[in-house]
């Protein structure tokens, strides 16, 4: 069925806006046919969108009646912005996101005072015992207390070795986050490890990696001298300089007086 494109009345456009968000197109066009007795397609909806300018990712602005102002600043106190929404649906058609509903608090200063709680006693259900293992980005992490979570790299290090120094990491000398053998684990400083992973000296070869460690930080020590060498010459050359020019102005002072 070829789709003739025509006018839409604003009615049917207010809808459009405030229903496409969050919404696929199929559902879109069940919803409209649903509202004004017109069968149409996914693929129209896709082309009514665009050619009025109609993102689904977009909140459209709504222009509420006075009663539905009225409703929603009566029932907004201590609810939900997904219950004020669910009210409003059943009493106003069409109905509301919650978004809207949330623009709609903020546009006219409005405070629900709503604050989701547990109640005492209870645990929320997403809940983790201390000691679960997760894997996140590759690592293995630990949960140590409640918010606190640890690579269990780090963890097996520690236990051995005592604290890891500030600016350094544990990692895996065949770059395998699960493999935890003792012989495994590499501490690394920051810089280090940048300097490997620029460098291509962070191997799968375990003697490879820890070959590239030890050039990381003859490099970086390296580094580190010249950077000192080259403050004690610049000191040197701006003394040499100072002590030139201070001779120069004794010296300019000297032939002055005498010519005086």
């Amino acid at each position: 069925m070829k789709f003739e494109p025509r006018e839409f009345t604003w009615e049917e456009v207010e809808f459009l806006g405030d229903t496409s968000h969050g919404r696929s197109y199929a559902e879109i066009a069940r919803l409209f046919g649903e509202r004004f007795g017109s069968q149409i397609s996914k693929y129209h909806i896709v082309k009514i969108l665009k050619r009025l300018g109609i993102k689904k990712n977009t909140i459209h602005a709504r222009r509420y009646t006075e009663a539905e102002i009225r409703f929603i600043k009566r029932i907004s106190p201590g609810r939900s912005y997904a219950e004020i929404a669910r009210l409003f649906g059943e009493r106003f058609n069409p109905p509301i996101t919650n978004v809207q509903v949330k623009i709609f608090c903020a546009r006219h200063g409005l405070r629900t005072g709503f604050v989701r709680r547990l109640s005492k006693g209870c645990v929320a259900y997403n809940r983790r015992p201390i000691g679960t293992e997760r894997v996140k980005m590759g690592r293995v992490e630990v949960k140590l207390a409640e918010g606190v979570w640890k690579n269990r790299l780090a963890i097996l290090w520690e236990r051995a070795n005592g604290e890891i120094p500030e600016g350094h990491m544990v990692i895996p000398a065949d770059r395998d986050m699960h493999n935890m053998a003792p012989d495994n684990l590499l501490l690394v400083s920051l810089a280090e490890l940048a300097f490997m992973n620029s460098n291509g000296l962070y191997s799968t070869d375990p003697n490879m990696t820890r070959l590239g460690h030890a050039m990381a930080k003859m490099r970086i020590i390296a580094s580190k001298r010249a950077r000192e060498e080259f403050k004690v010459s610049s000191y040197s050359v701006h003394k040499m300089k100072e002590e030139k020019r201070l001779k120069r102005e004794g010296r300019d002072g000297k032939d002055t007086h005498v010519q005086a």
